[in-house]
């Protein structure tokens, strides 16, 4: 979203959390961009925003991270989200994704263009997040085969240099 303001609480024009986790990431974005637009340099006042529009039972269990982050807006985010284990987006599909999906609409007729573009776009989400993940896991082997090859004298004068991940 786009704020020029800061909206009252309340107003439709607020970032809204209602606790479920699928909601989160996008949350987050909009408590950032809302940042944004107050101009402000301090992580507490994100943070402040980020309980003022969240559910009060939202806020309460938020509230615990807070101290725990000792006001770093990064910080607090990782501690949010281990409150959200099903959000893990490094595990957000597997195998077993797909074989339910397979079961789903194994037993379900597909009947109109309607019916396969549904299929297809939980099939494609599926496909594409294992694809971008292996070939993830493949480039960090490929990194850590050549960092493997460089004689270690080499390295060290590299690593001032370069980040290796």
């Amino acid at each position: 979203m786009n704020y020029s303001r800061i909206p009252c609480q309340g107003s439709p024009d607020t970032p809204k959390f209602s606790g479920q986790p699928e909601e989160l990431t996008d949350y987050l974005d909009d408590i950032t961009d809302l940042y944004k637009a107050t101009r402000s340099k301090e992580d507490a006042q994100k943070i402040k925003l980020a309980l003022n529009y969240a559910d009060p039972d939202v806020k309460e269990l938020w509230s615990h991270a807070t101290g725990a982050s000792n006001g770093d807006w990064e910080d607090l985010i990782l501690q949010i989200t281990h409150f959200y284990p099903e959000i893990d987006h490094d595990h957000k599909y597997s195998h077993v994704s797909l074989q339910d999906l397979v079961e789903k609409w194994s037993h379900t007729p597909m009947l109109s263009h309607v019916s396969l573009g549904k299929y297809l776009h939980g099939f494609e989400c599926i496909h594409c997040f294992s694809h971008i993940k292996s070939a993830s896991l493949q480039l960090s082997k490929t990194v850590s085969s050549l960092k493997d090859s460089i004689p270690s004298s080499e390295l060290i004068c590299f690593a001032g240099c370069h980040s290796w991940t």
